[in-house]
């Protein structure tokens, strides 16, 4: 059909059976939009709703009636892997204002809704949970999601891979915003992200994620990843994540905010406050600034980790929070205010280095007033420390680290006990590792560049908080490296 199509009312309703419900291909829709209170397929090959290159002027709401399933079922479509027609739920190409209400998604071939290039999307009150069978699938995924986006009051899980997945490599999607969502299981087999959002080239990404339930992944929760020259913000705020899946990946369960590859410089933002976490198998909250020359910084507050006597809930086998930085570009964290219980190998790690190359970048870390107790005894892991930084473990490393470690009064971070030995290996409340020829800069040290020692009790009587740590610091100074004082600029 050619021309221009508007349809209004609120009570229009399409039931197909087994067919395709709404198909709109090479034809505008015009500013009226299409109206529907509910759509309905069920059952055969044929995607629910295909809308395929319909013009910028409007769009398709489905606005259900206020109840669950109001705004219709699609269902129980089968297919051939990688096709739009069929298996799909709802397939959307060169569309916009796409606005879906009160609908339940379940059990498809490929993807319960597939989009590319979707200009303004909302999905509300509404039940995805797909069964899926083929590679790269998701419950739902979108390649290049533009203008704004909001997911709301929804249940989203049953994905091959990722729940919901957005891969943008131009544009600007001004923010995606998730709010009282629960993300639950992926597949046992096959399984990756809840939530995986990915800015490629020069797009520009802004995620929000507030009041989220995330319960059972085998991946990470939440994947954020920004490469090329593109932009990123991050929001996360007041969610609870727990994690019942029955085959956790080796490193998953957490959530990643992960930037750069070979020759990217791409830029990102991020604020993680008010959030519990429990049961991640990898680091809890993750934070990389990778390969290439990028800028990453941003704030962990409010948040805990692990739950006191529960062993293993704030990581089974790594870290509560780890801040690393590799090669070139920067990365600025203030971590404060957070408890940190259960964890496998480090309350906190702060690294720079870690790939084949030396690299020259700067790392800031301002770590004052977090609770760390209470580290899980294994002897499989390496030694666990409450606070562990390690500067550089390459030859020819020359990276500046700059690290307010606590403070005077309420600025002291408490981590008496911090530390555990594992693996027959001594831990303590922190270890502090100058290595190659790196700096680590402490603001208000007047010590000697090599004097474990004073760096010791410099660092004890900031964090005096439940009485004295213990710590050990380690240095290789070379020429201008060491430990010195001053200030972070």
């Amino acid at each position: 059909m050619m021309g221009t199509l508007v349809i209004t009312g609120s009570a229009n309703t399409i039931d197909s059976t087994t067919g395709t419900a709404l198909e709109v291909t090479n034809t505008t829709i015009g500013a009226g939009g299409l109206t529907f209170r509910s759509i309905s397929s069920n059952g055969g090959t044929a995607t629910g709703i295909i809308l395929d290159t319909t013009g910028i002027q409007g769009g398709l709401t489905v606005t259900g009636a206020g109840t669950p399933g109001s705004g219709g079922t699609i269902a129980i479509k089968s297919g051939a892997d990688g096709v739009t027609t069929t298996g799909t739920g709802i397939s959307l190409n060169n569309t916009r204002n796409v606005s879906l209400a009160w609908m339940q998604l379940n059990d498809f071939q490929n993807f319960a809704i597939r989009g590319s290039n979707v200009a303004g999307f909302s999905l509300t009150s509404s039940v995805i949970s797909g069964t899926n069978d083929g590679i790269d699938e998701g419950s739902i995924a979108f390649d290049n999601l533009l203008g704004s986006a909001t997911i709301t009051n929804s249940n989203i899980g049953g994905g091959l891979e990722d729940n919901f997945r957005v891969i943008n490599t131009t544009g600007t999607l001004n923010r995606i915003t998730f709010t009282n969502v629960t993300i639950g299981a992926n597949s046992t087999g096959m399984g990756d992200n809840g939530i995986l959002v990915e800015a490629q080239a020069t797009a520009v990404v802004r995620v929000t994620v507030d009041e989220g339930t995330f319960t059972s992944t085998r991946g990470d929760h939440i994947q954020i990843n920004a490469l090329g020259t593109s932009n990123v913000d991050f929001v996360l705020t007041d969610s609870v994540f727990s994690n019942n899946h029955p085959n956790v990946a080796s490193g998953g369960g957490g959530i990643r905010f992960t930037m750069g590859a070979a020759g990217s410089s791409a830029a990102g933002t991020f604020t993680i406050t008010g959030n519990t976490f429990r049961d991640s198998n990898g680091t809890t909250i993750g934070i990389t600034e990778g390969l290439g020359n990028g800028s990453l910084s941003g704030t962990i507050s409010g948040n805990t980790i692990g739950m006191a006597g529960v062993g293993s809930s704030g990581s089974a086998a790594e870290s509560g929070i780890s801040l690393i930085m590799s090669e070139l570009g920067s990365l600025n964290v203030t971590v404060t205010n957070n408890t940190i219980r259960e964890y496998a190998n480090h309350g906190i790690i702060v690294q720079t280095g870690g790939t084949a190359s030396a690299g020259n970048g700067s790392l800031t870390a301002t770590i004052q007033a977090n609770t760390i107790h209470g580290p899980v005894t294994n002897a499989t892991a390496p030694s666990s420390n409450g606070i562990h930084v390690n500067a550089e473990t390459m030859p020819g490393g020359t990276y500046q680290v700059c690290l307010v470690l606590g403070g005077s009064g309420a600025l002291a971070n408490s981590i008496v006990g911090s530390g555990a030995d594992n693996g027959g290996l001594s831990g303590s409340d922190f270890r502090l590792q100058q290595r190659q020829n790196t700096t680590i800069r402490l603001p208000g040290y007047t010590g000697a560049n090599n004097s474990e020692a004073a760096v010791v009790a410099f660092v004890q009587g900031n964090n005096s908080s439940g009485g004295t740590p213990t710590g050990l610091a380690s240095h290789t100074a070379g020429s201008g490296g060491g430990f010195v004082g001053g200030s972070c600029t």
